[in-house]
């Protein structure tokens, strides 16, 4: 659970009604060979209904996202970058080298996980 809370730390720096930046430290920290995370990660945080885009810079380890107000709020998306981390972390998976085909599956069964669940839609 510690590295959970590691990972999800957070602080919101910015919000307009339906858009909401926040500062997540570890991203800063994120050498450039894992930044392969990102395209996946943001396509995860997507899933969820409301959100429309989700972008990463991880040079300021800000995350972007814009949503729809009467489908989600503030607190619901929170809740959700902490569901897609402590999910990831629970994922039972043989350690294997870092290459994108491993990561490739690694988000595949989270998505199809989170999809079984019900509380995403599908993406363009």
């Amino acid at each position: 659970m510690g590295l959970t809370k590691f990972i999800s730390a957070y602080r919101i720096v910015h919000r307009l009604p339906g858009r909401i930046r926040i500062h997540i430290p570890v991203l800063e920290k994120l050498p450039e060979d894992w930044w392969i995370f990102l395209r996946p990660s943001t396509e995860l945080i997507r899933m969820r209904k409301g959100i429309n885009t989700a972008g990463v810079q991880p040079i300021t380890g800000s995350l972007l996202i814009d949503y729809d107000r009467k489908e989600i709020d503030e607190a619901d998306i929170l809740k959700w970058l902490e569901t897609l981390v402590a999910a990831f972390l629970k994922l039972d998976i043989p350690s294997d080298p870092l290459n994108e085909a491993n990561i490739g599956l690694r988000f595949a069964l989270l998505r199809n996980r989170l999809s079984q669940e019900g509380v995403t839609h599908d993406l363009d």
